[in-house]
């Protein structure tokens, strides 16, 4: 199928889940605080609730993490061995992040997960023709192309260009810290819908020429009529 419309993308451009996610951000831990007794009867084990700002996390520790409790899709809690160790905590789009606890058996402790700001970069989208709508993860941006966000999270943005008279065009583009990611694209318009030419008046009534002693025939809407062939125009009914 022939394409409809060129897309020339500057910068990086991702396709789901082929091409791994850039690192753009960092997380910040807090002290592991004391949160309540009597949480924990087994001993030797401990109960850690992790709060953060940032979704779907994931733990790793150099002991056994026992059990793992999900609240929502920001609030943990891990039961671990009361013992020292190191707990690493992965988030998608950060760099993981490693905390050195000491925790005591049959007590509970609250620890805070902080995302650090990244420092932003610049999304920039233009389109020929221009004036055309713009959808980025999903939500309508109140602006039309051409488009530019010098104040855009680093990160992965899924972007859809809707304009009337063309078709959609769904790309994908991931802005990172102090870059301009810049994305351009030139819409085709779409194939002008085609008349049977059965249903078109002038196809009924220049049919009837041919009865005549003419055959017609249509190109690029304009009626021409060719001569019959010499035995028809030697025949004695030939006018």
């Amino acid at each position: 199928m022939k394409s409809r419309y060129i897309i020339s993308l500057i910068g990086f451009l991702f396709s789901h889940g082929l091409v791994a996610q850039e690192k753009y951000g960092e997380l910040r831990i807090g002290e592991l605080e004391e949160w309540q007794e009597g949480v924990v009867t087994k001993p030797e084990i401990s109960v850690v609730r992790i709060v953060s700002e940032i979704p779907n996390l994931r733990f790793e520790s150099t002991l056994t993490i026992l059990d793992t409790i999900s609240y929502l899709d920001n609030e943990w809690e891990l039961y671990i061995e009361a013992r020292t160790q190191t707990l690493t905590i992965r988030a998608s789009g950060y760099l993981p992040k490693e905390k050195l606890i000491f925790p005591k058996s049959k007590r509970a402790y609250k620890l805070q997960v902080f995302q650090v700001k990244p420092v932003p970069g610049t999304l920039f989208i233009e389109t020929r023709p221009e004036g055309a709508k713009l959808r980025i993860n999903g939500s309508p941006i109140d602006a039309l192309t051409p488009f530019r966000n010098d104040e855009a999270p680093p990160g992965r943005y899924f972007v859809q260009i809707l304009k009337d008279g063309y078709p959609p065009v769904d790309t994908a583009m991931t802005v990172k810290a102090k870059e301009v990611t810049e994305c351009k694209v030139e819409l085709i318009p779409l194939e002008p819908i085609k008349t049977p030419l059965l249903k078109k008046w002038w196809f009924l009534s220049g049919s009837a020429a041919t009865l005549v002693g003419g055959i017609v025939y249509f190109t690029r809407g304009e009626k021409q009529t060719i001569k019959p062939p010499e035995s028809l125009a030697s025949h004695p009914e030939f006018p």
